[in-house]
């Protein structure tokens, strides 16, 4: 890998990590009641969730990604000799 395909990998990585985490905080929003989306919105919440993860990687993220293309570089480099 060069180092941008590493750092395309870490972002990438750090927005399915993102989506993840964020995704227990969504489920806890209630979808019912006179404004609320019920089976619609429950639906389409992993789409919001995904988008919001992309969003805050697009931002700079939470540091992850800069890590992990290092240590998909150093692998990469121990590997080759």
């Amino acid at each position: 890998h060069t180092r941008d395909e590493a750092m395309r990998v870490g972002r990438q990585f750090e927005q399915m990590f993102l989506s993840q985490m964020l995704t227990p905080v969504f489920d806890t929003i209630r979808t019912d009641g006179p404004f609320g989306g019920d089976h619609g919105e429950q639906m389409m919440r992993s789409f919001q969730v995904d988008a919001y993860a992309q969003s805050i990687v697009a931002k700079g993220g939470i540091g992850l990604a800069p890590r992990i293309a290092a240590e998909i570089l150093r692998m990469q480099e121990k590997s080759n000799g």
